[in-house]
């Protein structure tokens, strides 16, 4: 039942009330692997921290998908294409640097929607 943290909780909060009152050591590094009730204070620990780590990615899953007033929301997938992610954005940064032709931009371009390069940045 160590699958739920709350009753992992209990557990170990039985272990350590069994080995402080009821034992003449208490608990100590050495007696944490000992088996008391068919549970031992190591393995709760161990419990509660993979209970702990799997919060946190949570978490961090959770702040990057769920959407806020500022930013942008990812997919709920975006774990999933980091392995893609190096190729695609190498295609996208080579065509992002190279410039455009007049051509390219068509005849029915408004010069009016194109703020002039000033000398400084032409030099």
């Amino acid at each position: 039942m160590s699958v739920f943290p709350n009753i992992t909780m209990n557990n170990i909060w039985t272990q350590i009330l069994f080995y402080q009152f009821l034992t003449r050591d208490g608990l100590t590094f050495g007696g944490g692997s000992d088996v008391y009730k068919n549970y031992s204070f190591n393995g709760g620990m161990l419990c509660l921290f993979l209970w702990g780590v799997f919060y946190t990615f949570l978490g961090f899953y959770l702040d990057q998908v769920i959407p806020k007033d500022f930013g942008v929301s990812k997919k709920w997938y975006f774990p999933c294409v980091f392995c893609c992610q190096k190729n695609r954005n190498d295609r996208v940064l080579d065509a992002e640097r190279t410039p455009l032709n007049d051509e390219e931009i068509g005849p029915n371009k408004d010069t009016r929607n194109f703020e002039q390069v000033s000398d400084s940045l032409k030099r």
